[in-house]
This record gives C-alpha cells, structure tokens and sequence, in this order.
C-alpha cells in the first residue's frame, strides 16, 4: 500500500469534521495531524519536518451528549468500528478502521493519559481541531514522551507564537491556569518543556534561528507556568513530590 501524505491525512481529517458539523456533532481533530493542518503550507521547516515524522492514523475528540451518535457517523464516513475494542473501551474511546486501513481513534469528553485532560467547554473555541494550549499539553502530559511527541512539539512551538487566546496562538494564561490545582500534571509538563529545549539541538533540520525561537518560547511559556499563583492542593501535593507517584499508568491507547 502507498505510503499516505500528510496532505491525504489532513484531508481525511477535515472532511470528517465537516462531515460531522453537518450533523450537529462537535468533533475536532487531535494528535499530530491537528498540528499539521495549523501549520501554513509555505512555511519552510515544514516540508523538513515531513521527513523525519510519518503520521500514522487520525485521532478525533468529541462531546459525552454526541457520543451515541458516533459509531453510526463514522460508518457513513466509510469506517468500521473495532467490535472487541469498542467493547472493552467503549465508554470513553472508539476504534474505527477504513476501507484504506486507515485508523481512527475518537476520545470521549477527557483525553485519559498519563494525566487527564479536560476538553470541556474546549472544542467550541477552535476548527476543526482542539485549541493550541490543549494540543500542547495533550503533547507535554506524557510521562514516557516519545521523539515523535518531541518533534510535533518543535514543530508548533516554532510555528505559533504565545498569547492570551485561542486566535492561532497557544494560549500561555490556559495552560498555567489548568496546571495550577495539579502539581503531577504541572511537573509533567515542565518536565518535558525542558526536554524540548534540550533535545531540540540534537536535530539538524531546525536551523540557529529556529532552535533560538523554539528556545524563548519555551522559556517564555515556562515563566508564565511558574509564575500563577498555586493552589494549596498543587502546595500539598507537592510537599510530596515525586516520592509519590504523580502519573497515571496507561495502556498503550497512544495518540499519534
């Protein structure tokens, strides 16, 4: 089978969502895919970046009140859903396949992972994916982070600017705001920013000028991060510290 271009999986992506919006059901697309359809075709880094990360299916986020309408849209869609999977998982997470063998996943409300992130009241504030801020933290939430999770980070931070909403910028005062009750998620996330800034220099398809940009805006994001006022809860919590564990195990029910 020919292998899919980006191009086909955004494709793929946006129509579903449409398709869905048609429907009346809110759906937005997650994963690395949602990167790529906020990244302009002209920009540089990008064609690079194409090499180095395959995408591998779709990953979509939707609402509890549109759930019992899912399976049936999908397979109008062209999709079949996996029976056992569904019935194991079915609750908060779907599996469809289609006839191109290509995967889809579609997550319930939460994205349940190493922490758990909330997309309530979320999905409405971009299209046709989840906002920046959650995109970045669906990406740094990860305690076991891959390379492939490092380089969709690249990606966005060199392409997006930080600011205050959801207008095509990662919106900093989010993402500090939902990491302020939760001192697990909160050093997560720190955690894999640093490893961002660190691991950046180890790829030369980022040039000087993109690993410096990379560089403030992490540090910038990492300032705004530290400097909202904490809950006693995140206090407590992390008087603890990591002599507790901070994480939640997971299968492996990965995202792209």
């Amino acid at each position: 089978m020919t292998e899919r271009t980006p191009e086909e999986f955004i494709g793929t992506a946006t129509r579903v969502v449409n398709s869905a919006k048609e429907k009346d059901i809110i759906l937005r697309v997650i994963g690395a895919t949602s990167v790529l359809i906020h990244v302009g075709k002209d920009t540089p880094i990008l064609d690079v970046f194409k090499s180095y990360r395959k995408l591998t299916d779709i990953d979509f986020v939707t609402y509890r009140k549109c759930w019992s309408k899912i399976e049936d849209f999908f397979q109008k869609q062209g999709f079949q859903p996996n029976e056992t999977f569904n019935a194991l998982h079915g609750d908060k997470q779907l599996n469809f396949t289609g006839s191109d063998n290509l995967h889809a996943d579609v997550f319930c409300d939460k994205l349940n992972m190493s922490h758990v992130i909330d997309f309530t009241g979320r999905l409405e504030q971009d299209y046709p994916t989840i906002p920046l801020a959650d995109l970045l933290l669906e990406k740094m939430q990860i305690v076991r982070i891959n390379e492939k999770d490092i380089k969709d980070t690249l990606l966005l931070l060199r392409t997006h600017d930080l600011g205050n909403d959801d207008k095509d910028v990662i919106n900093a005062p989010w993402i500090a705001h939902t990491l302020k009750d939760d001192w697990g998620f909160w050093y997560t996330v720190t955690v894999n920013l640093n490893k961002v800034n660190v691991q950046k220099n180890q790829y030369d398809w980022l040039s000087t000028e993109d690993r410096a940009i990379i560089e403030s805006r992490v540090n910038k994001l990492l300032g705004i991060i530290e400097s909202e006022p904490k809950t006693s809860r995140w206090r407590f919590r992390a008087r603890i510290g990591t002599r507790k564990k901070w994480y939640n195990d997971v299968e492996e029910l990965s995202i792209t």
